[in-house]
């Protein structure tokens, strides 16, 4: 659901960009934003093209990772497929809040 398993991901990976101000046109905060794109989420973290992240695995460590793991981008497309439900509201962890 989108409470306990997309919001998580969202918020740890995509929202620094998709947020009210950030570099993305798009935010991502609510179930609704991610609703509206669910499709478009699930294709452009399949094709690795989001997030964006410039260097290879395998060449060193770097702050700031926004990579996700097949199982995580895998959970993108299971929402899509499992009808886009957005799960018990009270298991929706905080949105990230930015300076």
């Amino acid at each position: 659901t989108f409470s306990t398993d997309v919001a998580p991901l969202l918020f740890r990976h995509c929202a620094t960009c998709h947020r009210p101000g950030g570099a993305s046109r798009i935010p991502f905060r609510t179930f609704r934003d991610a609703r509206t794109h669910a499709r478009q989420i699930a294709q452009m973290t399949q094709t690795r093209v989001m997030p964006p992240w410039q260097p290879e695995p395998g060449w060193g460590t770097f702050d700031g990772d926004r990579r996700l793991r097949d199982d995580e981008v895998a959970v993108f497309q299971r929402w899509v497929d499992d009808g886009l439900l957005e799960g018990d509201a009270a298991a929706l962890p905080p949105a990230p809040s930015f300076p």
